[in-house]
């Protein structure tokens, strides 16, 4: 009678040391990769697109009202636009590598207070 083996691969602790920069990253995304495709399919679905939606909107209207008040604190010189392109920017990066597509990346108060703060610190130095 012979025992046969059988060896099943698993993904490495995520806490153990690799003893390479980044390795943990590295074996992340080695063990996530299969799933990235099936990840954007499955958003293509009635119920995960209605829920996309509404987190776009959400997302889209803080985004609109943050940079209206941070275009009036700071002369138009930070608006609307970079607000939107920045949050454009965040999310995909955080949709991408994060492994949590649906997360809201976004400008708020405190942003808004730092902005305005660096924006009055550096109309006093007479550069332009």
């Amino acid at each position: 009678m012979q025992l046969e083996h059988t060896v099943v691969k698993t993904a490495p602790h995520p806490f153990q040391r690799t003893g390479r920069p980044f390795g943990g990253v590295i074996n992340d995304l080695k063990h996530r990769l299969p799933y990235y495709l099936d990840d954007f399919r499955q958003a293509l679905n009635f119920q995960c697109f209605t829920s996309i939606l509404y987190l776009f909107f959400a997302n889209f209207a803080s985004a609109v009202a943050i940079g209206d008040v941070l275009g009036k604190k700071t002369d138009e010189w930070f608006g609307v636009s970079e607000i939107l392109v920045s949050h454009a920017l965040a999310g995909v990066v955080w949709g991408l590598f994060a492994g949590q597509p649906l997360c809201i990346v976004a400008a708020v108060g405190p942003f808004m207070v730092l902005e305005d703060s660096i924006y009055q610190v550096g109309s006093l130095i007479p550069i332009f």
